[in-house]
């Protein structure tokens, strides 16, 4: 019987100490895993940083597809995407040790700000001419221009825009484009002084014909009156005048008396210019009117100003009249009628 109990008490020592022999293999001591250095806050634009840790590390991962991790000894460096979006975005990182040590840190990109203050144009006479625009960004921008009589730079968020001297004749048009990533902002350029109006020009627009609107061409000219003043004439005989604003636009007003015609009755017929919406409806008011611009450096094109209430008013025609005062009461019918108008050059 002691001999049972004794070789019991020997086994159950083999036991112990052959437990306390694995558990010695397998103990790992706690690890030191710690960020000694970090940057994990991003700008808009493509970016950089690098995370030191006090030891090794052997995994960094992140589920955001914008942000790359590369492991390089104690350190991992991060790399962005660039940000199109306004609105910023967030991920985390994960950071593991030899050891098995785990730390987890948030990494953040700011969004996109881009932004031109100015209010989409640069109208301008013809001399040379260099202006400044505030530039908001934070990512890398770039201007380009559709000719090199315009030149854009970009320093210290600001745009600048040079202008040579426009001596061709015409009316300039072109156009300074700002580019921040997938973002875009854009301004046109109008130079151009009265004299570069003057001159024949073939007007082009829709007539109706039985019905139907047909395309027709037909000769007019801008005729220069005074130094702000014009006169658009059809047919030589009919002349609707107009003013010229600075910065290359003319602007033309309804009910203004474009020809007396007498009767036989001794009355006087008045044929007066009209403003149609592209629905039909026609203003008689004196405080309706159309702008004339340049489109391009040979087109000229009429456009709604905001000044009447009806919709798409760049359409116009010439009205006849029982009085010199026009309105519905003696209305009598319309002359011709022009729908979706331009002109060009001849």
């Amino acid at each position: 019987m002691n001999k049972i109990f004794g070789f019991l008490l020997l086994a159950a020592g083999c036991l112990f100490t052959a437990s306390c022999s694995d558990d010695s293999t397998d103990y790992v001591a706690p690890s030191a895993l710690k960020v000694l250095k970090s940057n994990t806050y991003f700008t808009a634009d493509a970016d950089t940083s690098v995370v030191v840790a006090s030891t090794p590390i052997i995994e960094a991962s992140t589920e955001a597809t914008w942000l790359k991790a590369e492991i390089k000894g104690d350190s991992v460096q991060l790399s962005t995407q660039v940000n199109d979006n306004l609105t910023s975005r967030s991920t985390q990182l994960l950071l593991k040790d030899a050891k098995g040590a785990i730390v987890t840190l948030s990494v953040t990109q700011e969004g996109s700000v881009f932004g031109v203050e100015s209010d989409g144009n640069l109208i301008t006479d013809d001399a040379a001419l260099t202006t400044t625009y505030k530039l908001v960004t934070n990512k890398t921008t770039t201007a380009t221009t559709s000719g090199d009589w315009i030149q854009a730079s970009i320093s210290s968020k600001a745009l600048t825009v040079t202008l040579s001297e426009n001596t061709t004749g015409k009316p300039r048009v072109g156009y300074v484009k700002v580019v921040s990533g997938t973002l875009k902002d854009s301004i046109k350029v109008v130079q151009a002084s009265l004299n570069d109006f003057v001159g024949k020009y073939t007007l082009v627009a829709q007539v109706s014909d039985k019905g139907e609107l047909k395309r027709q061409e037909s000769e007019v000219e801008i005729v220069k009156v005074s130094e702000d003043s014009v006169s658009l004439v059809f047919d030589n005989q009919i002349k609707w005048g107009g003013k010229y604003k600075a910065g290359g636009k003319l602007t033309f007003s309804a009910s203004e008396t474009l020809l007396t015609v007498p009767t036989t009755s001794g009355a006087n017929r008045y044929l007066k210019s009209v403003l149609v919406s592209s629905d039909g409806q026609a203003s008689f008011s004196p405080s309706a009117s159309i702008d004339l611009l340049p489109a391009n450096s040979r087109v000229l094109a009429f456009e709604a100003n905001g000044s009447t209430d009806l919709t798409n008013a760049n359409n116009f025609g010439f009205g006849l009249f029982n009085s010199a005062v026009a309105d519905n009461s003696n209305f009598i019918g319309f002359y011709a009628l022009y729908f979706f108008p331009y002109m060009i050059a001849q």
